[in-house]
């Protein structure tokens, strides 16, 4: 296992074992509180465990080299945990803003608004602890994975936050001359939570996506890559060249065709000058992406340049 491996594995251990802490206590306090929004900070929680697991699984697997069934890698399963995560969030967040909003058409809910504080106090330190460790281990190891997870991690302390200072108001109107109000302020801090993190998963989501259908990549993306590329290749005469490259997961998959004159000498057209080249490419390319899969084809004809020959019958 390589290092960053270790430190990614490291760093899925800790949101599993974070997360099993805080679901226990989230979920003690909704039973203690009869809080709902308590309740989908629990729920929220405990989604993060079951990706965790799976991601640790994951980690693992993409780290490994193709093979007869795989040829190309196991990077693709990245994107799709991400999706599933993104997915079964955005199913909590929908079955928690329905529940609240029945909730406020029938009467709102009663709720210990002191103990909801000190939930809400408790969790938000330790969810901004964690998701701080998290941010070192994702930019050590440049994990998709980890970099979700810490996202999550922030998302979930300030939705605690936010429960601290919605309920410290529930508390007040519990012993002033509003105390009808006070049941109302539980499903609203539900609904709140909702529409502030509804477009978390949906990002999530069309990310994952973009990924899995090998969608291009984004413009500067694309402009750091061709930088690189015509920095390489300046050496040996600039000579024109077509770069497609999509992202799945950490890994950046790249095809780089160079056109060469089809008559006279030309620096590169002999396979030694070429292999140097194919070995330059990749190397450069690391400083984008931890994990780069590349071919480099040369190539005299214009329309072979423009990419991978499609036929049909």
């Amino acid at each position: 296992m390589t290092d960053a491996a270790r430190l990614e594995d490291r760093g899925i251990k800790l949101s599993i074992c974070g997360a099993a802490f805080f679901v226990v206590l989230a979920f003690g306090f909704a039973y203690a509180t009869h809080s709902d929004g308590v309740w989908l900070d629990g729920a929220y929680s405990a989604v993060d465990i079951l990706i965790s697991v799976l991601g640790l699984f994951v980690a693992r697997l993409v780290a490994r080299p193709g093979d007869d069934t795989y040829p190309f890698g196991y990077a693709a399963f990245e994107p799709l945990l991400v999706l599933f995560k993104g997915v079964l969030i955005l199913l909590v967040l929908a079955w928690a803003g329905v529940t609240a909003a029945f909730q406020l058409a029938s009467g709102g809910n009663e709720t210990a608004a002191g103990l909801v504080v000190v939930y809400g106090v408790i969790a938000a330190a330790g969810c901004f602890a964690v998701a701080a460790r998290i941010r070192r281990y994702a930019e050590q190891t440049q994990s998709d994975i980890l970099a979700v997870d810490m996202k999550d991690w922030l998302i979930d302390g300030y939705l605690s936050l936010g429960i601290a200072v919605a309920f410290l108001i529930g508390f007040v109107l519990q012993h002033s001359a509003f105390t009808a109000w006070a049941p109302y302020v539980d499903p609203l801090v539900v609904l709140s939570m909702v529409l502030a993190t509804i477009i978390i998963p949906l990002r999530i989501i069309r990310e994952s996506w973009f990924e899995m259908t090998q969608r291009s990549i984004d413009k500067e993306d694309k402009d750091d890559q061709h930088a690189i590329a015509r920095e390489v290749l300046r050496p040996y005469g600039a000579p024109e060249f077509r770069l497609r490259s999509v992202w799945q997961g950490r890994e950046l998959y790249s095809h780089i065709y160079v056109l060469l004159p089809k008559s006279g000498t030309h620096p590169l057209a002999n396979v030694a000058a070429q292999d140097e080249v194919r070995q330059q490419l990749p190397e450069k390319f690391l400083d984008l992406a931890s994990v780069v899969s590349m071919d480099v084809v040369f190539t005299a004809d214009r329309d072979l340049a423009d990419g991978p020959q499609r036929f049909a019958r």
